[in-house]
């Protein structure tokens, strides 16, 4: 991971196989990214940005993965290709069947 003079924090991964594989690689930080202690502001004001986020695997009632692929596109509140505040759509659409994000994206590129 790298921390940018911009303060942003930006995770990398690679995965290397000698034949066709799922590669499942996750992060699960739970962190005041803000940094500001005395007057913090929720994660729901986050900035996210997931530029080749553009597929996410959808679930179903109890939040086990389908199998299938989901198009950002076709479901903007899931969409965090370009920056916004993650709670920006956290209640709209159907992210989760609960509500909330508790998804995976699929990364291309």
């Amino acid at each position: 991971h790298t921390i940018t003079d911009d303060d942003e924090w930006q995770l990398y991964y690679h995965a290397t196989s000698d034949r066709d594989t799922p590669v499942s690689l996750t992060s699960h930080p739970y962190f005041n990214l803000n940094g500001n202690i005395n007057n913090t502001p929720s994660v729901l004001e986050h900035i996210l940005k997931m530029p080749t986020g553009d597929r996410y695997i959808e679930v179903d009632s109890h939040l086990i993965p389908t199998g299938a692929l989901g198009m950002v596109a076709d479901a903007p509140w899931m969409d965090f290709r370009k920056p916004k505040k993650i709670g920006d759509d956290i209640n709209r659409g159907t992210a989760t069947p609960q509500g909330g994000y508790d998804n995976a994206w699929v990364f291309t590129g």
